[in-house]
């Protein structure tokens, strides 16, 4: 079984290695989905502000501002979010085995573009239908499907279901350890927000992806092993697992 300690250390280890590019792919995937969730914010408060009348609510979603509004933030969320989450997972994974270059994050946009955005949308409505259930079917589902974005920045080739049901697999009987390892970067997001997210930019946020990143790693293989930056080309792929 992994210790949350030792995948922090080898997260943090990696992340200092290759300090600034994991900060820039960092600070990149964090304003691309904040900017999302801010604009899925906006779109629901305006909703609540329009739904007091039912002729009301209708005219208001069908008004071009609304409806441009909804269409960019959901033809961004579905094609480039998908393929960004898998091109900074593939990055993360990389730096941790070797200095990754930031060129990384395009992985997701050139292999298997369709497959990749496919898959992270199909996960996405399952932990959504989770959270419309119940809450905690949410959240189960959101560990369940955790290491999608890592399989396929190793297997983009691989199909939705093959990919899905990897994770499941993999996360089997560690779905309660992740979430205490996730619990225990709570100081870092309060102290971030104390920041106004500079804590975050420079140091938390590429320290978590770091991390999260190891984690895959350590639960893939079974255990964390001592490992050396290899000396390897530069077009050099992720050890790949099997089915």
């Amino acid at each position: 079984m992994w210790n949350r300690v030792e995948v922090k250390a080898k997260g943090k280890a990696g992340f200092k290695r290759n300090y600034w590019n994991c900060v820039v792919v960092a600070m990149i995937f964090s304003l691309v989905s904040g900017g999302l969730s801010g604009n899925e914010q906006r779109i629901t408060q305006q909703v609540e502000e329009n739904y007091t009348d039912p002729a009301v609510f209708l005219e208001f979603i069908t008004t071009p501002k609304f409806l441009g509004a909804a269409a960019v933030g959901l033809a961004i969320g579905i094609l480039v979010f998908g393929a960004l989450e898998v091109g900074c997972s593939r990055f993360f994974l990389l730096n941790q085995l070797q200095s990754a270059s930031v060129s990384e994050m395009g992985y997701g946009f050139n292999h298997n573009y369709a497959n990749n955005v496919g898959t992270i949308l199909l996960r996405n409505v399952f932990v959504m239908l989770g959270v419309f259930l119940f809450i905690i079917p949410g959240v189960i589902m959101s560990y369940q499907y955790r290491m999608v974005p890592y399989i396929l920045s190793e297997k983009p080739e691989l199909g939705p279901k093959e990919v899905l049901d990897y994770s499941k697999q993999m996360m089997e009987g560690h779905k309660l350890n992740s979430f205490i390892y996730d619990l225990s970067f709570i100081g870092w997001m309060l102290l971030s927000a104390c920041t106004l997210g500079i804590v975050g930019i420079f140091y938390a946020n590429p320290y978590k992806y770091a991390s999260d990143a190891e984690l895959y790693l350590a639960i893939r293989s079974g255990e964390i092993k001592t490992r050396e930056t290899p000396e390897e080309p530069e077009d050099v792929h992720v050890n790949t697992f099997e089915l």
